[in-house]
């Protein structure tokens, strides 16, 4: 569907459905042109354009046909393949964001011949991709050395994602879609807002699942023994995983795409728990991910960091949270024990140490965000996709 883009066109009038969809934010949508149904037959495709009924003038702005807002035409005219990420409250999802997209536009040409797009389209211009990531996501944190607030649940952009498009000669580009869903809404008992916003999934051919590893129980207990404090602690680790296995089109569509499961804040395991609670393979402090210093990518070591996690979890090493963690997401595997090719585990810190008064700073007080392997688990997931990479 379309909208036309001519501001004096005759037929311009609410469009209900876009009201509809911004109505619980209490936001004043301006009048808009109704959406415009193309004329098509059977041989002609997707459309790239559509007349306006009212001013007879063509148009090219493409709108969803479930809410109206305007999307980007190439998601259209070349669908590709989309990435999501879901995560959990407090799992750290949006530092996360920014740190993955802040790495993959300084790193993406040293994974492979990559080009890197962000979404220029919206009907809201500070929900525009590259102006939303820049004055939400990115000044805060890598400027000012500033942790940003987490979601909250009546953020008005919390179901607007932030869009980038992967393109690689001679494969389908790649649209790695952000929503950065406050964590509230996995909370039980809350399971009309969890199916609202986890049907995305259902449209997904890779997901990125994160957790915080002080939302596991015995690795938080060990950590305050270690006098550390966390505010808002909350184990709610398997709300996520039932949450995803309660929701039938999911969890069918999640069994046949790729899995990472990422651990945020593994920095505080490598600095305070290794000689407690066992080293974790081809995971060491400073020794980030190997493409970063230009030696290529090393599929051994993310494998075997893998390995190692998914030990520690069915060993029962980091309790049984986390035992429960593995043995209850979507997977193909028989047995606890099976290792499922499309389910691969990662260690990552988004900053790199543990923020003081949600502040990363030097000594000098300047901001000092070092992530660690926050591109690992795209990494696996374009090379599972079939995309080419400069590896070892």
């Amino acid at each position: 569907m379309f909208r036309c883009k001519n501001s004096t066109c005759p037929g311009i009038d609410d469009d209900e459905i876009l009201m509809k969809h911004w109505e619980q934010y209490k936001i004043q949508v301006p009048k808009k042109s109704p959406a415009i149904r193309p004329r098509t037959s059977f041989f002609s495709g997707t459309p790239k354009e559509a007349t306006c009924p009212s001013c007879k003038q063509e148009t090219y702005w493409m709108i969803c046909p479930h809410c109206h807002n305007r999307i980007d035409n190439e998601m259209v005219l070349n669908p590709g393949k989309i990435i999501s990420i879901v995560g959990s409250r407090n799992s750290g999802k949006t530092v996360y964001i920014t740190a993955l997209i802040e790495q993959l536009k300084r790193y993406g040409h040293k994974m492979g011949q990559l080009g890197i797009m962000e979404s220029t389209v919206a009907d809201d211009r500070d929900a525009i991709t590259s102006i939303r990531f820049k004055k939400d996501f990115l000044t805060p944190l890598f400027k000012e050395g500033q942790c940003p607030d987490g979601t909250k649940v009546m953020d008005k952009y919390r179901e607007v994602p932030l869009i980038y498009t992967i393109n690689q000669a001679g494969r389908p580009p790649l649209h790695l879609v952000l929503y950065d869903t406050a964590g509230e809404n996995f909370k039980e008992g809350n399971e009309a807002n969890i199916q609202n916003n986890l049907r995305f999934l259902s449209k997904s051919d890779a997901v990125i699942f994160l957790f915080d590893i002080t939302n596991i129980p015995d690795i938080l207990e060990k950590l305050v023994e270690c006098g550390l404090n966390f505010e808002e602690a909350e184990h709610d680790v398997q709300q996520v995983v039932a949450s995803l296995s309660n929701q039938k089109e999911i969890k069918e569509r999640l069994l046949n795409i790729p899995k990472a499961v990422v651990f945020n804040k593994i920095d505080l395991y490598l600095d305070y728990l290794t000689e407690s609670m066992g080293e974790i393979s081809d995971l060491r402090k400073g020794v980030n991910s190997s493409f970063i210093d230009g030696h290529g990518i090393n599929m051994d070591v993310i494998d075997g960091a893998s390995d190692a996690l998914q030990k520690a979890l069915i060993d029962g090493m980091w309790g049984s949270e986390g035992a429960q963690l593995w043995i209850n997401f979507p997977k193909k595997a028989k047995s606890d024990k099976d290792t499922d090719p499309l389910v691969h585990l990662f260690g990552v810190s988004a900053l790199g140490k543990n923020p003081v008064d949600r502040q990363v700073l030097d000594a000098q007080g300047k901001p000092d965000v070092k992530p660690y392997r926050v591109l690992d688990p795209l990494v696996w997931i374009l090379y599972k996709l079939g995309y080419k990479l400069n590896m070892q």
